[in-house]
């Protein structure tokens, strides 16, 4: 088996479908870590090698830890309740294990973040389309993918090399969990490609000229 770079975090991993996904997930290569607050999942069911983190999957400060701690590239859920007659006599607990702890997976709000470059790009692309007899037209740019908040702070601190300090808010009223765009149209109306689809890099090239405003701005000292 070999081992595979991408760490794949499965909530409810100690559970009857859980812990059957994680070693498929472990055979087919990839590195698991498991959330689960075992009230109905079993931690013998879990290979020795997988991480166990014991924890609630709605508690924000406890993702906030493993989703950048352990590197996760993707998540699995499979922690909600499925016990028909028990959604009856408990509604609101269902509610949010089932729905509320699913947003709070997503991590914040998340959004379609796109390299200033190929915004340019596409804004350029859309004048020439215009001036050469195109029609009047509204297109979404962006990659079509989306980025969380913690994702972006995660990839700042990477950026700087030094962790940040942070303070969780609630949700401001009118936020959508996930706003994505879906860029087919923009490509093919356009002829539109972008080249720059990397959060790192949209990162860093944000933070050079962040420094470059803040470099113009300090005072030069006389000799």
């Amino acid at each position: 088996m070999m081992e595979s770079t991408t760490t794949v975090l499965v909530t409810g991993g100690a559970g009857y479908i859980g812990s059957n996904v994680v070693l498929a997930l472990r055979a087919s290569g990839f590195t698991v870590v498991v959330i689960d607050d075992l009230s109905t999942g079993q931690s013998w069911l879990l290979p020795p090698e997988v991480t166990l983190v014991c924890g609630d999957v709605g508690d924000c400060a406890l993702l906030d830890r493993v989703l950048p701690g352990y590197g996760v590239s993707a998540v699995m859920h499979f922690a909600g309740s499925i016990v028909v007659p028990d959604s009856i006599t408990d509604p609101i607990g269902y509610y949010r294990n089932n729905t509320a702890n699913s947003l709070t997976l997503i991590g914040a709000c998340a959004r379609d973040y796109i390299h200033v470059t190929d915004l340019a790009a596409a804004h350029v692309k859309a004048l020439c389309y215009l001036m050469s007899g195109g029609a009047s037209i509204t297109l979404n740019c962006g990659y079509g993918c989306g980025a969380s908040v913690r994702e972006v702070i995660a990839g700042v601190e990477r950026a700087l090399g030094r962790p940040l300090p942070q303070a969780e808010l609630p949700r401001r009223p009118g936020d959508a969990a996930i706003l994505v765009a879906a860029s087919d149209r923009i490509r093919q109306v356009l002829d539109w490609h972008p080249r720059l689809d990397d959060l790192d890099l949209i990162i860093a090239s944000a933070l050079n000229w962040e420094r470059s405003l803040l470099a113009k701005r300090q005072p030069v000292t006389g000799h």
